[in-house]
């Protein structure tokens, strides 16, 4: 499973980053546009599927690559959905799956980890390839991961509350 959760991590990152327009000039400010980048980020790692990051990628990576990926899409709705339901042997005496359950979880393990390499490869060659952040993102980025560690809207300062002193 831990690699099939990888394949659905690297997957979705493949897509954001194949949706990125270095080239695209936004009027936005950069606070709003990373704004919008982090809450795309959310959807596709906590909300979307890897059937909406293979319709994402189709078409902007290399065709081989594609059918390796998209073969793999419904192998892991499988083990997600049904592959231990299914192998559940229902008529042996106590409860066990069938003869060949772990094999076939090593073969899948494999499949998935050959696959999350060659994602992982794209990947950082995209990212390589990728112009260098604007300057001021780093403290955007601080005050952001700021604002949402204590809860309160980014720009606005954090105010300790009384002290016992008082």
């Amino acid at each position: 499973m831990q690699q099939v959760q990888a394949y659905e991590l690297l997957l979705a990152t493949l897509a954001l980053i194949v949706e990125a327009d270095p080239q695209r000039i936004s009027n936005a400010s950069l606070e709003r546009q990373l704004r919008n980048a982090i809450r795309q980020g959310v959807h596709a790692f906590q909300r979307g599927s890897p059937s909406a990051s293979r319709a994402r990628i189709e078409g902007r990576i290399s065709e081989q690559l594609f059918s390796e990926v998209s073969d793999l899409v419904d192998e892991r709705n499988r083990l997600a959905h049904a592959f231990l339901i299914q192998q559940f042997d229902g008529n042996a005496e106590s409860p066990r799956f069938r003869q060949g359950t772990a094999l076939q979880i090593i073969q899948y393990a494999q499949r998935f980890g050959a696959v999350n390499a060659k994602l992982d490869t794209e990947i950082r060659t995209r990212v390589a390839a990728l112009p260098e952040a604007p300057e001021q993102i780093g403290k955007l980025i601080e005050r952001l991961a700021h604002s949402i560690a204590l809860g309160t809207p980014p720009g606005h300062a954090h105010q300790p509350g009384p002290s016992s002193a008082e």
